[in-house]
């Protein structure tokens, strides 16, 4: 666990940004990677991704890789997670910024848990 990612989860969740670590499963076990959050206190998500199913996906050949994803999914930023700390903390500002606005904007347009409302105020 690297600490820069510990202090964005700490900074910028509560602004929308959500960090997940994605564990290969074809190379870690899952007690090994459930040791491991235990061990360092990971305050963010984990996956253990059984078979590399997520990898394959993405199309992940190296380790580690990071992924930045917009509110739509659209990946915006990929590469290795430590080799550009500044320019990812970068977009991560940037998107957390304009999520805010937005809320600003229309406070209605979501229930506190990040559901649409629909029009009668409800779920």
């Amino acid at each position: 666990m690297r600490p820069h990612l510990v202090r964005w989860a700490k900074e910028y969740g509560e602004k929308g940004f959500v960090l997940v670590e994605v564990d290969n499963g074809q190379i870690d076990t899952k007690p090994k990677l459930d040791e491991h959050v235990r061990a360092d206190e990971v305050p963010y998500r984990t996956i253990w991704d059984e078979g590399a199913k997520l990898c394959t996906a993405y199309g992940v050949r190296g380790f580690p890789s990071a992924y930045l994803l917009d509110t739509e999914g659209k990946v915006i930023w990929e590469g290795h997670p430590h080799s550009s700390t500044e320019a990812i903390e970068a977009l991560i500002k940037e998107k957390t910024a304009t999520v805010a606005d937005d809320k600003k904007a229309d406070p209605d347009a979501a229930a506190e848990d990040g559901e649409p409302k629909d029009e009668e105020g409800g779920e």
